[in-house]
């Protein structure tokens, strides 16, 4: 499924594409938590005083270069 993500990150910056293409996925992570900060400021304006947003993030991996990359 992590490619499923690549694609729509990508639509929602076409840098994300670049970096990947790259094999830079330090540029390309930073890049779509940038793009994910969005949400969350978005999830945090929604939300009802006193309400919850739950998130579920799985633990996906992929390489990078033939690599498997630990990012934080």
């Amino acid at each position: 499924m992590i490619e499923m993500w690549d694609e729509i990150m990508a639509r929602q910056n076409p840098a994300i594409k670049a970096a990947l293409l790259a094999n830079n996925g330090l540029e390309a992570f930073e890049l779509m938590h940038r793009e994910l900060d969005k949400v969350w400021r978005e999830s945090a304006r929604v939300v009802k005083s006193g309400g919850f947003i739950c998130v579920n993030i799985g633990d996906a991996t992929r390489t990078i270069d033939k690599k498997f990359p630990t990012l934080p």
